[in-house]
């Protein structure tokens, strides 16, 4: 499950509204995955998302003349103040 997870993750970061969006994508419940997700890889599922946007946001800044809403958009957060 952990590495269906981190896949889904990868692949849809942009477009993911919630943990719940995951475990459902997955199959099984949302606190299972959690509980799973946690003993497997000493992180939330929300530190793994956010690290994969954050990565996708900085190589974004640094090679793109995008603004920090586009980027922001691309990347799956809310808006540019909560980027």
């Amino acid at each position: 499950y952990v590495e269906q997870a981190e896949q889904y993750i990868s692949e849809n970061f942009a477009t993911i509204k919630s943990v719940g969006a995951i475990a459902q994508h997955i199959g099984i419940s949302h606190d299972h995955l959690r509980h799973v997700f946690r003993a497997k890889r000493g992180e939330s599922l929300v530190c793994q998302l956010n690290k994969v946007r954050i990565a996708r946001a900085r190589s974004l800044l640094a090679h793109s003349r995008l603004t920090l809403k586009e980027i922001a958009s691309l990347c799956g957060f809310k808006d540019e103040y909560y980027f």
